[in-house]
Order: C-alpha cells, then sequence, then structure tokens
C-alpha cells in the first residue's frame, strides 16, 4: 500500500508554469493552466499527491474555463439581433462588417440611445452597458465596476427591457 504524502503546492505551481511556458499564449490550454494554478494557489483546496492535486487542478480548471466559454456563447445568443447586426459579438470574432452605411447609422442610434437610457438610469449602468458591449461576464462587469454581480444582472435586465421599449426584438434562436 502506498504511503500518501502532503506535497506543497509550489510543486504543482511550478509544474503548471512550465506547461504553461510551451504553450501559445492565449490559447484554450493556455487558459486553463492559468486557471489551474489559480486553483492550486487556493487556500481551501487540499493538498494530496503531487499527480492528484495536479489532475483535480487541471480537471477543475478545464471545467470552468469551458463553462465560462459556454456563458459567454449565451450571452452572445442572448443579444439576439444585435449580434447578428455586429454590435457585440461575444469578444470571439471581433466585431462583424457592417453591409451597408444604413445598418453603421442605426446601430449608433441604438447605442446612442442606450447610452443615454444607462446614464439616466444611473450608477454603475454606464459601465455595464459598455461591458455588455464588449461581451464581459457578468462577473468579469462586478468586478470593474465593484459591485455584485446581482446588480450587473439587474442593470442588464433594465437595460434589454428598455432594448425591448425601442422595438429591439432578439432573432429566435
Amino acid at each position: 500500500m502506498s504511503q500518501t504524502f502532503r506535497v506543497p503546492v509550489g510543486e504543482v505551481v511550478e509544474r503548471c508554469q512550465h506547461h504553461l511556458t510551451l504553450l501559445a499564449p492565449g490559447s484554450e490550454p493556455a487558459a486553463i493552466t492559468e486557471h489551474a494554478i489559480s486553483l492550486a494557489l487556493s487556500s481551501k483546496r487540499t493538498q494530496k499527491e503531487t499527480e492528484l492535486l495536479l489532475g483535480d487542478v487541471l480537471r477543475d480548471s478545464r471545467r470552468t474555463v469551458l463553462r465560462s466559454q459556454a456563458r459567454r456563447l449565451r450571452l452572445v445568443s442572448d443579444l439576439g439581433r444585435l449580434a447578428s447586426d455586429g454590435i457585440a459579438t461575444g469578444g470571439l470574432s471581433g466585431f462583424a462588417d457592417y453591409e451597408t452605411p444604413e445598418q453603421r447609422v442605426l446601430a449608433r442610434e441604438f447605442i446612442a440611445l442606450l447610452r443615454a437610457r444607462a446614464e439616466e438610469i444611473g450608477g454603475a449602468t454606464p459601465r455595464v452597458l459598455a461591458g455588455l458591449l464588449i461581451s464581459e461576464t457578468e462577473s468579469e462587469t462586478a468586478q470593474a465596476v465593484g459591485t455584485s454581480r446581482s446588480t450587473v444582472t439587474r442593470a442588464r435586465r433594465a437595460l434589454r427591457a428598455y432594448a425591448a421599449e425601442q422595438g429591439y426584438q432578439p432573432l429566435a434562436a
């Protein structure tokens, strides 16, 4: 029977950092490895044998990163017509090309309406709109604003309600 011993988390972090140097910056495996380092450093994580701890943090990190990507894609889908018109595309492929000058004008006018409404609402809402347009997650926006995720959710809900009042209709999925 093998004896389980406690290994400093530092060994797992070093292995992840070494692996990170072999990966393309910004790639999905790099994001997973970077998040694994954060998980390994968590004070809530139980220390285990190096291989078990490494496997655990990589598995948990992969699940977290993929879930985050899925949420980002869902957000783009929820934006419906805004995404198809190139106003917000999820940040994955940049802004879409507008087909006509009229579409550019309509998009700018619609964003201007949303910005004006965000200013009327006040508080963190203008920054929440900016985060929405660059496809930040609710958590990313909340962290940037220094407020709770529920506050960001309420602000987004208010902006979507206003957009619907102005005639915005998401495309059917």
